[in-house]
């Protein structure tokens, strides 16, 4: 394992102790449940990994299929959060599973064809044909929650849950090129070990920053709407006047 590699690691874990100190100070783990339950379970994996890999070594079988076997839930959390976020916006009475379970199955649909042709790609892992697949389904996910958060511009949903959001829309999308260019384009590994240790260390530096104070949802007062619409309409105002300019 490379300097920066160990440097990354132990940054990621001070970040995680910084993030749970916050939130036991501002007294918010009650209110992202979802989203502290994730970081907990990727606090205890970053700590056993550290342990295989101090008793067997970076580049030892224990360590590879340890760090995979313990990925495997890491998805399944990240939707989760997903899902809470989707119902903090729109409200979690006006949640249809029915149209969930719609999305889910186009999703499916949609990321099924892509993940054939990478457990079709040869000396491709299962793990990591796994990781890529559950990535898919997770982009057209964060774009479902953010037409949530778009449609209410009745409220300001605070800078905590904006920072969840941006942070895990942030790590998806990058993961998701990242792993696809391993498996599709050939990249070496070790560029793609320090990638996925770098978004998520940008990941979490949004979460402490935007999870610092605690900043709750409010309901937006009639003139702060006339406000956002005047603001908006400048806005786009001026769009189309550069526009035309050119």
């Amino acid at each position: 394992m490379s300097f920066d590699q160990i440097t990354l690691w132990i940054s990621a874990s001070v970040l995680h102790l910084l993030i749970f100190f916050r939130a036991v100070h501002e007294k918010t783990l009650r209110h992202y449940k979802a989203f502290y339950t994730y970081v907990a379970f990727v606090s205890a994996v970053s700590l056993a990994r550290i342990f295989i890999c101090w008793k067997y070594g970076y580049y030892s079988r224990q360590y590879y299929y340890g760090y995979h076997i313990t990925n495997f839930p890491m998805p399944v959390f990240q939707l989760l959060v997903l899902l809470d976020l989707y119902g903090q916006f729109i409200g979690y009475s006006k949640i249809s599973w029915k149209r969930v379970g719609k999305f889910v199955t186009v999703a499916v649909v949609i990321a099924a064809p892509l993940a054939w042709k990478v457990f079709r790609t040869p000396n491709v892992s299962p793990f990591l044909g796994y990781d890529v697949f559950t990535l898919l389904l997770q982009v057209p996910a964060c774009l479902v929650v953010c037409r949530a958060y778009g449609a209410r511009r009745d409220v300001d949903f605070g800078r905590n849950l904006k920072g969840i959001f941006m942070g895990i829309a942030l790590m998806v999308a990058l993961q998701t090129i990242n792993f696809a260019n391993l498996v599709l384009a050939g990249s070496s590994y070790s560029v793609f070990s320090f990638l996925a240790q770098f978004i998520y260390f940008l990941a979490l530096a949004i979460f402490a920053y935007t999870l610092w104070n605690f900043d709750p949802v409010r309901v937006l007062e009639p003139v702060d709407m006339q406000l956002f619409d005047k603001v908006n309409q400048d806005v786009q105002q001026a769009v189309k006047t550069f526009l035309s300019s050119r």
